[in-house]
């Protein structure tokens, strides 16, 4: 046939420059792994002054090891002299936890990059630093919530809306932190004293019901203790009409909820 015959010509030309071809390859590819390690301070140094960390990090990480296993050559010690000095400067702002880290959703994320360039110490003290962070941005986020509550409205209605502002960012730092670290109990036990002292001037247990009703997906716990140290202050003779009043409303989703009615 005289494709096969011309297809063995071709071949058998080919097969003397199969090696070279190969060789270039590989020639090819050894030179652009040497072109990334010559480049590397640069290229961290940039990322560093543009705030791409991971992108630095993942570039120390890619070049860490050849580095290492070559120390014995100037050149590559030299550089990698030069790249340890930038991570260990870029290690010391990553340390800096704001509460924009929690506000942005960046909280998780820069205890791995902490992980990745430290050691164990580091991470260890980069999930409490987290943990810390997460504390500071969400009793402000309460505080900011308290110093808008507006005493003209419902009891009902200024619980919801405390509930409303402080669930968003509380799930938000929950979700980050989910896997890294716990999150931090006092922003949420703070939320559950200040409702208590809400509801504690009420005189209507009604009202209080619904109050609570507002914040038990906060915390159903505290905030059913909050309810039985409502009901202890709100005989049943005192609750009378506020059942007839607000019963319809309340007792069934309150009974799911542990918060409980006298009938």
């Amino acid at each position: 046939c005289d494709v096969d015959t011309l297809a063995k010509q071709v071949n058998g030309s080919l097969a003397d420059k199969r090696s070279q071809i190969d060789t270039l390859v590989r020639s090819r590819r050894l030179l652009k792994r040497l072109e990334f390690l010559f480049e590397l301070p640069k290229k961290l140094e940039v990322a560093v002054s543009e705030g791409r960390h991971e992108d630095a990090v993942s570039m120390y990480e890619a070049a860490d090891a050849v580095l290492s296993s070559h120390g014995h050559v100037a050149s590559l010690r030299d550089i990698h002299d030069d790249a340890r000095r930038i991570v260990t400067s870029l290690k010391g702002d990553l340390q800096v936890f704001d509460d924009t880290l929690a506000a942005s959703g960046h909280l998780a994320a820069r205890v791995r990059l902490l992980t990745k360039v430290g050691d164990a110490t580091d991470a260890s003290k980069a999930r409490a630093a987290a943990a810390a962070c997460a504390d500071r941005y969400l009793c402000g986020v309460l505080d900011d919530a308290l110093r808008n509550d507006d005493a003209s409205l419902s009891l009902e209605r200024r619980v919801a809306t405390l509930s409303q502002k402080f669930c968003g960012p509380r799930d938000a730092v929950r979700g980050q932190l989910d896997g890294v670290v716990e999150l931090p109990s006092t922003p949420t036990a703070k939320f559950v004293d200040q409702v208590r002292k809400m509801v504690e001037g009420a005189t209507d247990y009604g009202d209080v019901a619904l109050a609570l009703r507002a914040a038990v997906a906060v915390d159903s716990e505290r905030i059913k203790n909050v309810a039985a140290a409502g009901r202890r202050r709100h005989p049943v003779r005192h609750r009378r009409g506020a059942l007839v009043k607000h019963c319809l409303l309340y007792t069934s989703d309150a009974a799911d909820e542990g918060l409980g009615v006298d009938l």
